[in-house]
């Protein structure tokens, strides 16, 4: 994982500056934080308490999860996170296994290096995805299996960490009509208490706002090449975003996809096909990744690429790999 490491972080991944379980340690520390009565989100805060300035970003009804870190010290604690950590990943692969038919001698080969290494930038920093991919995951399978209530149920729980899972919940229609009433109840709830933390503790809202907003330099997608055009409308040609040759990588990414969904509309999409491409679609359209987000779409990526292959249409399979395997800055 210490790639080049004697290049300068702008011209390397940069594995050696960030495999130092770095989240894990923001969501300890604001567990801890909330433990001992201060303001998970205010770093000031935390600091003059307890010498540490976690950037926690979740909700504050994600916190519970992590309180059990808090029984240990913290290299204990980020012992135990790593472990659960791999376990979690261990787990996604097996679902990924038994779910998509292929040829997993090649798959291995690809799972390292996918979207820009987005497994080992996840294993490095001990980011919560791996487990937000698991209930993806999990609710997928599910799903697979005719049972729309409990995709619904691990799906919920994803969004408790990134809102934008819940854009998934209509794929439950497909099985049963009445499940419109368990996704209108899931959402009204996930309402109800950003509303009651408003009201309860709206300091923290706030400040969970800021630290939110504050990581919008360091995320990058293909919503990067809309924020480079609105610079150069505004007069700015140019400019490093225009510079940045992941901007032109993604603005591909998101054409090429959204060309295989439109052909595939067209044929019209099984429940199963929809189920792969939606969590493709929403990473790509949502315009708060970091290298470690691409893990959840990490699978059907890959099986897109072998599905072009096998079919023949090898120029767009070499295209897609080119695009999932070069590096990223890793954050």
């Amino acid at each position: 994982m210490l790639i080049a490491s004697g290049l300068d972080d702008d011209s390397r991944w940069s594995f050696a500056a960030r495999c130092d379980g770095r989240d894990a340690m923001t969501y300890y520390y604001a567990a801890l934080g909330l433990v001992e009565g201060l303001n998970p989100y205010d770093r000031a805060e935390i600091l003059r308490h307890l010498n540490e300035t976690p950037h926690f970003v979740y909700p504050i009804f994600t916190l519970p999860f992590f309180l059990p870190l808090v029984v240990f010290e913290p290299p204990t604690a980020l012992v135990l996170f790593g472990v659960a950590h791999l376990v979690g990943f261990v787990a996604l692969i097996a679902i990924w296994r038994r779910l998509l038919p292929i040829d997993w001698r090649l798959q291995a080969l690809l799972l390292p290096v996918g979207f820009g290494a987005t497994a080992i930038h996840d294993l490095c920093s001990s980011n919560v995805v791996t487990f937000e991919a698991l209930a993806v995951w999990l609710g997928i399978a599910l799903l697979w299996q005719g049972k729309p209530n409990r995709f619904l149920g691990w799906v919920t729980l994803a969004a408790l960490f990134k809102f934008l899972w819940l854009a998934l919940l209509p794929l439950a229609l497909r099985y049963a009509v009445a499940s419109w009433r368990a996704c209108t109840a899931v959402i009204a709830t996930l309402m109800a208490a950003l509303v009651a933390w408003f009201f309860l503790w709206p300091q923290t809202f706030w400040q969970w706002l800021v630290n939110v907003r504050s990581t919008t330099a360091i995320r990058y997608n293909v919503f990067t090449a809309l924020r480079t055009l609105d610079e150069s409308l505004g007069g700015a040609i140019g400019g490093p975003l225009l510079d940045r040759w992941e901007t032109w990588a993604y603005g591909f990414w998101i054409a090429f996809v959204l060309a295989v969904v439109i052909a595939l509309l067209r044929r019209g999409l099984g429940i199963r096909s929809l189920s792969l491409l939606a969590p493709l679609t929403l990473l790509v359209l949502w315009p708060g990744n970091l290298s470690y987000s691409w893990l959840i779409a990490l699978p059907i990526a890959s099986a897109l690429i072998f599905f072009l292959a096998a079919r023949g249409q090898s120029a767009f399979a070499i295209a897609m790999t080119a695009i999932c395997i070069v590096p990223q800055p890793m954050f």
